[in-house]
């Protein structure tokens, strides 16, 4: 309950750009989500070439390539499942490292914003507050 009641506190003193970037993170999360998923969809039917299966046609991965690509061979189907997979690894790759670099980059900017409202607000407090305060008493 209580990193909840944390989260909305939080949530309150962020800019509405911040909140937009935030939504932006969760959007690219889904997506790198969806991408890893795919990536283990077509590991399968790549998994059954290696070891020399010949009947690629229970994978739906190879049903859909088979139907886009009009093949009815299942010799004629390894090498786009080989690409397939390939730039599947490759978008999700690339897809994990964004969602990476941009997650990290997000909480930089807010921890810069926490920082220079916490400065701005000890800043700006009355000469008399500075004055009585003691800072070795902390």
């Amino acid at each position: 309950m209580l990193p909840k009641i944390l989260l909305f506190k939080f949530w309150k003193y962020l800019s509405v750009k911040r909140k937009w970037q935030l939504f932006f993170t969760l959007i690219i999360s889904v997506i790198s989500g969806i991408s890893e998923l795919l990536v283990i969809n077509s590991a399968i039917p790549f998994l059954a070439i290696l070891t020399g299966v010949k009947d690629l046609s229970n994978y739906p991965i190879s049903i859909i390539l088979s139907k886009a690509l009009n093949i009815q061979n299942n010799q004629e189907l390894i090498t786009p499942i080989i690409i397939f997979f390939g730039l599947n690894i490759f978008i999700a790759t690339f897809l994990r490292l964004l969602n990476i670099w941009i997650i990290n980059y997000v909480a930089a900017l807010i921890g810069i914003d926490f920082n220079t409202l916490a400065v701005s607000k000890t800043i700006y407090q009355p000469y008399k507050f500075h004055k009585n305060y003691n800072s070795s008493k902390l």
